[in-house]
């Protein structure tokens, strides 16, 4: 990666701004997001079971692999295509 600085911003929008509005405009949508939604699944949230509709912690599990799988495609093409000179 040439600007790790960008990174990091990019994945804090993405976790801080991107994702809650989704959160807010789409709750179903919101409970598969890379940053709060599927990782909640998976944590010990008893006081919050009832109330918010989290993913199974298989499911879970899943979807956290699933966008491990598709940021690892997204960049071994990266890194294939581009110089890195």
């Amino acid at each position: 990666m040439r600007n790790q600085a960008v990174a990091i911003v990019g994945l804090l929008v993405l976790s801080f701004a991107l994702e809650p509005a989704i959160a807010f405009v789409e709750p179903d949508v919101a409970r598969f997001g890379p940053t709060n939604g599927a990782p909640a699944g998976i944590q010990e949230l008893g006081d919050l079971e009832g109330v918010v509709d989290l993913l199974a912690p298989g499911i879970a599990l899943l979807v956290m692999i699933g966008w491990v799988t598709l940021g690892s495609l997204a960049a071994a093409t990266l890194v294939r295509h581009r110089d890195l000179v």
